[in-house]
């Protein structure tokens, strides 16, 4: 060979050889009749190793590359050379020497000779990782993307100007009960899903995003589903515009709002008929209140001349033994009688919110004496002992005094009707760091622990051993219960079977 011609070969392999080195691909050179093969150092850099690291042969390439990844590779190279082809890709992954799987595309050229024999094979090797993981990243997106559109609440759609094909998601057709295939895809099929008398106002609303006043728009149009029915909708929608401004593409969801109307109209209904029951309700309070008010009057009235005439009778001239234990007879029967009639009266105004409370500051020391005074005739007659705190330290105390009276007067005779000859009643106010406490207590029969939380409750008396032995309305307790409530005060009872029942009302603050 000629010694420029070596010159310039020997500057054309330099040459290659730079280039090689240079370009980001690696670059091989086989002769499958020999087994030669050469190597760029790129082509091992691609991988972290060294110029001298990898044997240059196809087999220790093959140990580096996925078995079944260099097979096809194999496989195509020999395809190809039986075949008569020049050119070939294919894409195979080799394994980093810091163990990472690094995807390469391997392009190659064969050369041959006149009578078509291979000579060599030249290729490069593009490391395309990052362009495999990308497109996987986008491959997964659009499954994502897909399984939420299928998935969705939201019925979605994705409409193109230009052609005005509208892509209509599963769930937007499921909606309407219809399913892919029954429409075609276009703007159109919309249209004639949508209540004829909402077509206008959806075209209003998405004429300021067509005039390019706003990117976005929501509406509530109604929708015919299959079935006949009405579908409540709300519609929301963005638009893509290009680089002029103009829409190229309109995407929007549809939110079924059907069954959250129907329960917010159902809603409505009840407040409406609630209104209404109160307003029934109200008015039978009212008649209540004016009915009790005059029950007050006619049943008070004709009880008390009653009563008044017994007495007469019982103690007038010319009486005999009979008509003093019939006058007797008569006063006590309607004394009970009345005390009966007001208990109910009274919880009956209290049950309906007719009593209204009217709180001045009183004397709750000088209250308690005056119901133990009026009472004491009573506990003498049942042979009982009746004590009064001998404290006189006024403790003034902000409440309605005939409230007040009321409840120690239910307290008091209470106390003495469950307390049996010889037994003691006790009325007392003290002061505590909770408030002003007003207490009533017996050596009477007491209540069981069982029987305890039953207490107050109206017309209740706790055992029909009580209710036969101890006549009543069962309404006094309740009563008190009632008061105290009024007063914003707190009821304690503490009791035990054979010893005695205190009952506390605690007022707050004083």
């Amino acid at each position: 060979m000629p010694a420029d011609a070596e010159s310039d070969q020997e500057m054309l392999n330099r040459r290659f050889r730079l280039v090689a080195e240079a370009t980001r691909d690696g670059l091989w050179d086989w002769e499958p009749q020999s087994g030669r093969l050469w190597c760029s150092a790129s082509l091992n850099e691609q991988l972290g190793y060294g110029s001298d690291e990898i044997v240059p042969s196809m087999e220790a390439w093959g140990n580096l590359a996925d078995p079944e990844d260099f097979a096809a590779f194999r496989a195509k190279v020999e395809r190809e050379m039986a075949d008569g082809g020049t050119r070939f890709e294919s894409h195979v992954r080799f394994w980093n020497k810091d163990g990472r799987l690094v995807s390469m595309l391997v392009r190659a050229i064969i050369e041959r000779d006149a009578q078509g024999r291979v000579l060599r094979i030249v290729g490069s090797n593009t490391d395309i990782s990052a362009l495999r993981e990308t497109e996987e990243k986008l491959q997964r997106s659009a499954e994502l993307i897909q399984l939420a559109i299928v998935d969705a609440n939201d019925g979605l759609w994705d409409l193109d100007m230009e052609t005005q094909r509208c892509d209509l998601s599963p769930r937007l057709l499921q909606m309407l009960g219809y399913k892919e295939g029954d429409w075609p895809n276009t703007l159109n099929s919309i249209y004639r899903l949508m209540h004829p008398d909402d077509l206008q106002t959806s075209a209003d609303n998405l004429k300021p995003v067509l005039d390019g006043k706003s990117d976005e728009f929501t509406n509530y149009p109604r929708f015919l589903h299959k079935d006949g029915t009405i579908r409540h909708v709300q519609c929301k929608g963005k638009v893509v515009r290009d680089g002029a401004g103009k829409v190229t593409r309109i995407v929007g969801w549809h939110t079924d709002l059907t069954d959250r109307i129907e329960y917010e109209r159902q809603l409505e209904r009840l407040a409406e008929e609630n209104r209404v029951a109160r307003m029934a309700a109200e008015a039978a309070n009212r008649a209540k209140s004016a009915f009790l008010a005059n029950m007050s009057h006619e049943l008070r009235t004709p009880l008390n001349a009653i009563i008044g005439f017994s007495e007469m009778l019982e103690g007038g001239f010319g009486r005999t033994e009979k008509t003093s234990e019939y006058a007797g007879l008569i006063h006590k029967a309607g004394g009970h009688l009345l005390d009966l009639i007001s208990d109910v009266l009274d919880y009956s105004k209290i049950e309906a919110g007719a009593l209204v409370i009217e709180p001045r500051l009183i004397d709750l020391r000088h209250e308690v004496r005056e119901a133990v005074r009026l009472q004491s005739l009573t506990a003498m007659g049942g042979g009982l002992v009746l004590v009064v705190d001998s404290d006189t330290t006024p403790v003034p105390l902000n409440a309605d005094q005939r409230a007040v009276r009321q409840m120690l007067t239910n307290l008091l005779a209470n106390a003495i009707k469950f307390t049996d000859a010889g037994g003691t009643v006790r009325a007392e106010v003290t002061v505590e760091e909770r408030g002003v406490v007003l207490a009533v207590s017996d050596t009477g029969v007491g209540i069981a622990p069982e029987l305890l939380p039953l207490i107050g409750r109206p017309f209740t008396q706790l055992s029909d051993h009580y209710s036969k032995r101890y006549q009543g309305s069962g309404l006094g307790l309740s009563i008190v219960k009632s008061l105290a409530a009024l007063h914003g005060a707190d009821v304690e009872f503490d009791s035990a079977p054979n010893k005695g029942t205190t009952v506390r009302i605690v007022f707050a603050g004083g």
